[in-house]
């Protein structure tokens, strides 16, 4: 039994069109330069009577000052256009809401590449206003202590330098 028209989403466009049931539409956020893509794989799945899956993902706006709330203990979440590059003027400040109060660990898995200058600072991204701001190119593996029940990701770019991808970021609890 085929599906309806796949779902509308908030800031996503379906990349086909398919009905027929075992059929899965892949989304992409657009425009993907200025957009988050967070939590799970961005497609529906047509079940064989006739409906789509739940949307696991959602995409987020971040042209200007944003901030994206996040709930869970665990996720993934991206910088703008990932892994594709993030646009120019950025500002965004991710929220993640922790299911139980604090104090606990909170275990992030870091892929990174920002435009690296001295202090960085034109763009950059810090984790849980840890006091560092990460630059350059690489990849780590850190356990943040978090007080209470959220923590928080901001990632700033100014206008220089377009040929990033930013970050992505695996988290949990």
């Amino acid at each position: 039994m085929d599906c309806p028209t796949p779902p509308e989403i908030p800031f996503a466009a379906p990349l086909n069109a398919s009905h027929e049931s075992g059929t899965t539409v892949r989304y992409a956020c657009t425009p993907p330069e200025s957009m988050v893509l967070v939590d799970g794989p961005p497609d529906v799945t047509c079940g064989q009577h006739g409906s789509w899956t739940t949307p696991t993902f959602t995409c987020f706006d971040c042209s200007n000052t944003s901030n994206i709330t996040l709930t869970g203990n665990s996720g993934v979440l991206t910088s703008p256009g990932y892994p594709g590059n993030h646009a120019d003027f950025l500002d965004c400040f991710y929220v993640i809401s922790l299911d139980q109060p604090g104090p606990q660990a909170v275990t992030a898995t870091v892929e990174y590449n920002v435009e690296v200058v001295a202090d960085c600072i034109f763009d950059y991204f810090i984790i849980n206003d840890d006091g560092e701001k990460y630059c350059g190119t690489g990849n780590f593996t850190k356990v943040f202590l978090v007080a209470g029940n959220q923590w928080s990701v901001h990632f700033y770019a100014d206008y220089a330098d377009n040929n990033a991808r930013a970050f992505r970021i695996e988290y949990n609890v």
